[in-house]
């Protein structure tokens, strides 16, 4: 089992305190479930500084011979869980432009630029989900763009409605797990449960102080 905490937030260092610390979440479904359970090992802490992309696609000109992947192109926030899938997104794509290669005679020297082209929209994607919400923190505000808050505005009523509406859920998770684009989550069906659905008009919709999971902050290069 995994807890987040973020910031200056204190994290737990003892079984009781990591039950405490479960307990204060908003749902009590994460306590409920392991508030009778045997530990299997002691409590073991894991720091992440911060989401970071390096821009190779920007440079002039790159090594002859070498490509860049994984973490190494693009480090995400880990409480999403979308690091390994864009990585495996990424192996697929080299497999393609390798196999393409091969079509056509062998590497040539703009190998690196045109791989870095090719693996920039599904980084985009991850990219862009999480710093919509880790960027929520007030801690981050200097970093915050204006075109964010309609974004995070709809977000926030993506999120209650999938509460109640199993086609915003499924949805949802389409997009989080790389099914379908982004823009999916603005289908007719979509915009009308998240905005219009059964029980959001009277639903308080209030901004929260902090994203709907615990993150790290975000940093650019």
């Amino acid at each position: 089992m995994t807890l987040n905490s973020f910031f200056d937030e204190p994290t737990p260092r003892s079984h009781d305190a990591f039950l405490a610390f479960a307990r204060s979440l908003a749902v009590p479904d994460i306590y409920d479930a392991v508030r009778t359970s045997e530990p299997l090992s002691d409590i073991v802490h894991y720091r992440f500084a911060g989401s970071l992309r390096r821009r190779y696609e920007q440079l002039n000109r790159f090594p002859e011979g070498l490509i860049v992947t994984g973490d190494a192109v693009c480090s995400f926030n880990p409480v999403y869980g979308q690091g390994m899938t864009v990585s495996a997104v990424e192996a697929e794509c080299l497999a393609h432009a390798l196999a393409h290669a091969r079509r056509e005679g062998g590497l040539n020297e703009d190998f690196g630029r045109r791989w870095f082209r090719r693996i920039r929209p599904v980084i985009d994607i991850a990219w862009n989900g999480a710093s919509l919400e880790d960027l929520r923190f007030p801690e981050l505000a200097q970093q915050r763009p204006a075109r964010l808050k309609p974004l995070q505005w709809y977000m926030d009523r993506v999120h209650r409605a999938t509460h109640r509406s199993p086609i915003v859920t499924d949805q949802f998770y389409r997009v989080v797990n790389f099914l379908d684009p982004p823009t999916s989550l603005f289908r007719l069906r979509v915009l009308a449960d998240s905005l219009f659905g059964r029980g959001s008009a009277k639903a308080p919709m209030t901004q929260p102080k902090a994203p709907l999971g615990p993150q790290p902050p975000v940093r650019r290069s």
